[in-house]
């Protein structure tokens, strides 16, 4: 029998469950874990929707690669979580040119499997 090993980090299997992550907290595990499909905790917290946890991994410089070439700006979309997206924008200085880019690129990317 061939079980599949999970592999998680304390960071990982915290957000994923919901449960809040604070400063400290952080600042005392790798923010930049990675689980067995390479999501690191950005990642979960974007697709749990959970502000308060989006918000701190921010702060605390989480990558913006949620997992293996996907950025949080894309994740954020797809996840329609546009709140987060906007906040990324504003916490990297994009511009609105840049913001109106990634959008309109993703959603061109998307466009073409939903027809």
């Amino acid at each position: 029998m061939n079980a599949r090993i999970k592999k998680e980090t304390p960071l990982i299997d915290r957000v994923k469950r919901g449960l809040i992550v604070s400063d400290d907290y952080l600042k005392s595990v790798d923010i930049n874990s990675r689980d067995d499909r390479g999501n690191n905790a950005l990642y979960w917290a974007i697709k749990k929707k959970h502000r308060y946890n989006i918000q701190m991994l921010l702060e605390n410089k989480i990558s913006l690669e949620v997992s293996y070439r996907i950025h949080a700006l894309s994740h954020a979309i797809v996840c329609d979580d546009y709140g987060t997206f906007i906040e990324i924008c504003k916490k990297d200085n994009l511009t609105f040119k840049l913001f109106k880019e990634a959008f309109f690129k993703k959603a061109l990317f998307w466009n073409r499997y939903i027809r």
